[in-house]
């Protein structure tokens, strides 16, 4: 999804939520951000 979403879509990178974790609005621990650090603001 990560090599989808970046490479082939050009995107800045992916948010992710741990599956056991519940829904929490807002910065916290259960939500991961992964960047491209191939991305290029256009």
């Amino acid at each position: 999804m990560f090599r989808h979403a970046c490479c082939t879509m050009g995107l800045e990178g992916i948010v992710s939520k741990r599956l056991t974790d519940r829904y929490k609005s807002g910065e916290c621990k259960s939500w991961l951000k992964v960047k491209n650090a191939a991305y290029e603001r256009r």
